[in-house]
């Protein structure tokens, strides 16, 4: 078959003659043309403007060097909200996701008047709570204006109405604020991790979000002595944790002031969450 320029089939051949994951390929093929990734699968060819097709392969060869998935497309679904990213976010981990799940059973029974999402990132935690939640009043909150910036911009493209606070923790939060749960996913990673993580995040992932002094600890042990002052009786706290950092982060909470503290597993079978609740 003769391989017409700027065509599927000459785009194929390219790249998936060469090992590129079909799905990452039909993926951004889709994303340009605002398509779904399935109306391509079964095409033996297909003819695209001059302008889509070097877009299109500009963002396979983005892909094809290692730029994680999520960055070339620049945004992710997290739970049912559309998060889009940039460089001064993380991208949401399907970890993550478990994490939101597992809340939203535990306070099925409960009544959210108040959530803060503290080290908010790209607001993925708080933004999707929102979207099930739309009478609870919702805080992220970022030591970063640029993630913080992001996070707002992910609740207007969602609908949703959230307070955003740029502060180091609970800094600049409201004494008089009380939140009957709290979502952080902090930094946890050691310096010395930090050297040796995947290039795929290493590379793309901004270390200000990733990187945490003390061992990777600092921020836990911070929020044990903080958070306390800024939550109402009952109040849940859900942490996300290194899979190395159940004992000390159980250790810093292990005040009489909390009814229980569970730590519970991903998919993976690693421990990696933390779920506090207040008496």
């Amino acid at each position: 078959m003769e391989l017409l320029p700027f065509s599927l089939s000459s785009l194929k051949h390219q790249y998936l003659s060469d090992g590129f994951s079909s799905r990452d390929f039909f993926e951004i093929v889709a994303h340009v043309l605002s398509r779904s990734w399935r109306d391509f699968q079964n095409v033996s060819d297909e003819r695209f403007s001059e302008c889509d097709y070097h877009r299109i392969e500009s963002l396979l060869s983005k892909r094809k060097a290692g730029v994680p998935f999520a960055r070339v497309v620049g945004h992710v679904d997290f739970f049912g909200a559309k998060i889009e990213l940039d460089e001064n976010v993380l991208i949401p981990r399907p970890e993550t996701e478990i994490l939101l799940e597992r809340v939203l059973k535990k306070v099925s029974q409960k009544s959210i008047d108040v959530a803060f999402d503290i080290c908010t990132g790209s607001g993925c935690l708080g933004v999707a709570y929102k979207l099930r939640d739309p009478s609870c009043k919702v805080f992220l909150s970022d030591i970063s204006s640029k993630s913080l910036d992001r996070a707002g911009s992910n609740a207007r493209l969602n609908n949703v109405e959230v307070s955003l606070i740029e502060s180091d923790l609970l800094k600049n939060f409201s004494k008089d604020l009380k939140a009957d749960l709290v979502f952080c996913n902090p930094p946890y990673i050691s310096r010395k991790e930090y050297e040796s993580l995947d290039k795929s995040v290493h590379d793309h992932d901004p270390k200000l979000a990733l990187v945490a002094e003390d061992n990777g600890l600092e921020l836990y042990k911070r929020l044990s002595q903080e958070l306390p002052g800024y939550l109402s009786p009952g109040a849940l706290v859900a942490l996300e944790i290194g899979y190395m950092q159940r004992k000390d982060v159980k250790d810093f909470f292990s005040s009489s002031i909390w009814k229980e503290i569970i730590c519970e597993k991903d998919f993976a079978g690693h421990d990696r969450f933390i779920f506090l609740e207040l008496h």
